[in-house]
């Protein structure tokens, strides 16, 4: 997948962060590579008191953790150990974690 320079600009003109450009260019995409279209999942919450906004939920689909569960859930059916993959879920778990952080 190639992305250009424009689409580089605009998501840096919405998310002015270059930390976080780099990385929802380099590590995000290529997670969704292969995907052919729904790459969110949209909650609603309903509106909030002060002011009646309406709030949302946006919650990107395919994510590591997600992915670290299959590969375990495999690994058991297959005759693995449940702490081995108990550890990969809880590795799996503390990656995700560190990327909220940035």
């Amino acid at each position: 997948m190639q992305l250009s320079l424009h689409a580089r600009r605009r998501a840096a003109a919405y998310l002015r962060a270059k930390r976080l450009v780099s990385k929802l260019f380099k590590d995000l995409a290529a997670r969704f590579t292969e995907r052919k279209g729904g790459y969110t999942r949209i909650i609603k919450l309903g509106r909030r008191v002060g002011d009646g906004a309406e709030l949302a939920i946006i919650e990107l689909l395919g994510n590591p953790r997600e992915a670290a569960a299959d590969e375990a859930s495999k690994k058991r059916a297959k005759g693995g150990s449940k702490k081995k993959a108990a550890e990969s879920k809880a590795a799996a778990e503390a990656s995700d974690d560190s990327e909220i952080e940035e």
